[in-house]
């Protein structure tokens, strides 16, 4: 190990972060080569549960019990609310007849007051003293009296009658909370079988639930306004010496010192404990554990492997809906361009040979299923044998980061997962020596599959989320002289029994980096714009049922892909699923364009949290270059450069046979010839999978692309013609029925 107090004093001019001038990296890696590549230090033991997040849920009869008296508790409460909203009521009733009543009694009262008056004026006239009140006064006022009291009578026998009625609600008020208390007490007896599971299963296993972490490692980062004896003073204070870290962002990446061997009864809460203390610390920006990151476990649709030709089988259908067919249609001419390598990392949990793929393995050799899958959507070879990737223009670049095996017997741990530590360091290596344009990222924490406990609920899992997604964040920062795009799955939390909702800002620290608001980072950092968050889209294109939300949305469900098995394909679904869809697009931009502006890359793909589309592939490339050059790429059928009557007559000719449903040669491009010659041949230039003499594409036009005003196949062919001998405004006549006859082949795609 590395003595703390050696390193911390090369640390302070690597503090420029908060928002403050980013500083070299050439000159922090030179001078913090020791911080950089340290010998690895592993404990001996690299699992344990941590204390304060754990998963609350037991088997499938607990928890319908605790689900059946959720909602009996939640259906009570219903009936108290109702209930005791009915007794105010009342009681503003009862409170109203009374006043009316004590009204009455008052008018009673002056009633009586005015009889009395007319007698004692009735007695005057016996003397001769006339007031002016008649005769009749005495009888008018007895009948005011009489009509008073009746009113008197009636209002307070009114008043009575709403008492009595309010009495009523009350009492069914009194059995309404009742009946709560009981329904609780049972609601609470069911939580408490489930509490005596857990603790029966932390018991047998104590990695059987809950979230794993390293048991002594803290990862620390330090204010730009930290001195060199404060980080001296923090690291010694905390017996923290350091395995590892990130210069440019001002990580340590510390190990508790501890004794040799399995880690001590109380290891994982003495680290929640330091973790906590430090985050105290005037000098400390952020500190949280080592957690493991792992693919997003996802069902399996589908054992059988459906038809995989590009037109009515099942397994390409995904392709289909982005419509990667027709944008393959741009192939030829990003091959003339030279611009064809693009390189992407795919960050997994593992990749395995296969017969279907091409990649160049820049981590641990480490074999998964997971990795395998999301590695064939992307890149796939265009070879003729099994699928086809979705961009064959990707030079793949995997990365498993330090990789461990399932734990025995846990449930948590069912697939390789990865520690985020080498994740975040082996992410900003590989930005720095080999500059991938685009990053497939589908590893997450799965708190709801893992836990059953949110992040909304949990201030631990939050900080976990904050702190690891803040160290993304700056990292991605310091590499903002280069551009490239992460696709992140956003994550597969919203199946029934998991209970986080769809706010994917916590399914991983990518998410967190694109969607956490500024104010959010200790940093104050804006949101990563160029994480894209990948949600999964159905087949009729809305959100899967499984899925968070992302700020786009791609193909996840019955995806055909190659798997780790003999060179198999098999279906998948999930995010994970998703996100390589929306990889191979940015690649497949870069490729034709690779002086694309981020900005640029947004608006054509629609990037957006609170409305996410499914892009169409064939549209995100026409958007990439100028309309006239677009139009040339895709009409230079014969590939010299122009477009001219030979390329004319190649679309006459692919016309022909289509009208005739007579073919000879493949004008798709699928190796074969067949009656599907009609679908995404090479000579449809509009992008609606057809060629035709006057249907006009109804593809969406993306908002930054002007849609042409003759949207026809031959209107892209006029809008790029450069005969000299023959006007485009001849081509119309000139595109007459013609008989069957042979095509030549325009180019594969």
């Amino acid at each position: 190990m590395l003595r703390s107090i050696a390193l911390s004093a090369l640390l302070l001019s690597s503090l420029a972060l908060s928002g403050q001038t980013r500083p070299s990296r050439a000159a922090e890696l030179e001078k913090y080569k020791e911080l950089q590549n340290p010998e690895k230090v592993k404990p001996s033991t690299p699992i344990v549960l941590y204390p304060t997040i754990l998963r609350e849920v037991a088997t499938p009869q607990i928890e319908g019990e605790i689900k059946k008296w959720d909602a009996v508790l939640k259906a009570k409460q219903d009936v108290v609310k109702i209930a005791g909203k009915a007794v105010h009521d009342q009681a503003v009733v009862v409170e109203t007849r009374k006043a009316e009543w004590e009204s009455a009694k008052e008018r009673t009262a002056l009633a009586r007051d005015a009889l009395d008056y007319a007698k004692q004026h009735q007695q005057l006239m016996q003397f001769g003293v006339d007031i002016g009140l008649g005769e009749s006064a005495v009888s008018a006022a007895e009948k005011a009296v009489h009509d008073a009291e009746a009113k008197e009578s009636a209002s307070f026998a009114e008043w009575k009658a709403q008492q009595s009625v309010l009495k009523s609600l009350q009492n069914d008020l009194d059995a309404a909370n009742s009946a709560v208390k009981e329904t609780q007490q049972k609601d609470d007896d069911a939580r408490a079988e489930r509490a005596k599971w857990l603790e029966q299963q932390l018991k047998e296993n104590p990695a059987a639930v809950g979230t794993l972490v390293e048991p002594y490692t803290v990862m620390v980062r330090f204010k730009s306004t930290a001195t060199t004896s404060d980080i001296d003073h923090i690291l010694d204070k905390y017996k923290l010496e350091t395995r590892s870290g990130i210069a440019s962002i001002a990580l340590f990446i510390t190990e508790i010192a501890h004794p040799d061997g399995p880690p001590a009864a109380g290891a994982a809460e003495h680290l929640n404990s330091v973790i906590h203390d430090l985050l105290a610390e005037p000098a400390v920006l952020t500190a949280y554990p080592n957690v493991l990151l792992r693919a997003p476990s996802v069902p399996v649709s589908d054992q059988t492997r459906p038809e995989c030709n590009w037109f009515n089988g099942s397994g390409t259908a995904a392709a289909r809906m982005l419509n990667l067919p027709s944008a393959w249609n741009f192939c030829t001419a990003i091959e003339k361009k030279g611009d064809r390598a693009v390189d992407v990392l795919i960050l997994d949990n593992g990749f395995a040979q296969h017969s279907d793929l091409s990649f160049e393995n820049v981590c641990e050799a480490v074999v998964a299923e997971h990795g395998t899958e999301v590695t064939g959507i992307i890149g796939a070879l265009h070879d003729g044998h099994g699928i086809d990737g979705y961009t064959p223009f990707a030079h793949l670049l995997t990365c498993a980061p330090s990789a461990i095996p399932p734990v025995p017997g846990s449930k948590l741990v069912g697939a390789l997962s990865s520690w985020f530590t080498e994740l975040l360091k082996d992410f900003d290596t590989i930005l720095a020596k080999r500059h991938p344009k685009v990053v497939n990222a589908s590893l997450g924490y799965n708190w709801g599959h893992d836990l059953a406990k949110c992040p909304d609920d949990d201030k631990d899992i939050k900080l976990i989320v904050a702190g690891q997604g803040d160290s993304f964040r700056a990292v991605i920062d310091q590499h903002a002289d280069r551009l490239f795009v992460v696709a992140s799955a956003a994550g597969n939390d919203r199946r029934e029994e998991d209970p986080c909702g769809r706010d994917s800002k916590w399914t991983s620290p990518f998410n967190w980096a694109a969607l956490a608001p500024q104010f959010e980072d200790p940093d104050n950092l804006p949101p990563s714009a160029n994480v894209f968050v990948v949600e999964a889209a159905t087949a009729q294109k809305l959100r899967s049922s499984f899925s968070n939300d992302g700020n786009i949305r791609a193909p996840g469900e019955a995806i055909l892909t190659t798997v780790a098995n003999a060179n198999l394909y098999d279906v998948s679904e999930g995010t994970s699923m998703a996100a390589p869809a929306i990889t191979s697009i940015v690649a497949l931009m870069f490729a034709y364009n690779p002086n694309l502006t981020l900005q640029q890359i947004r608006s054509i793909l629609g990037i957006d949290i609170s409305k996410p589309q499914v892009p169409d592939a064939f549209q995100a490339l026409a958007a990439c270059r100028p309309a006239p050059e677009v139009a040339r790429d895709l009409a230079d059928l014969n590939g010299d450069g122009k477009v001219t009557i030979e390329d004319f007559e190649i679309f006459k000719r692919a016309l022909a046979a289509i009208e005739n449903n007579n073919f000879t040669e493949d004008l798709n491009g699928d190796g074969v010839v067949d009656a599907n010659e009609a679908q995404f041949c090479r000579a449809d230039f509009n992008g609606d999978g057809i060629i035709s003499r006057n249907v006009t594409s109804i593809m969406k036009t993306p908002a930054n692309v002007t849609a042409p005003s003759d949207a026809t196949d031959l209107g892209f062919m006029k809008r790029a013609w450069e005969d000299p001998n023959v006007k485009a405004s001849e081509l119309d006549d000139r595109l007459k029925p013609a008989v069957t006859m042979a095509v030549k082949p325009a180019g594969q795609k």
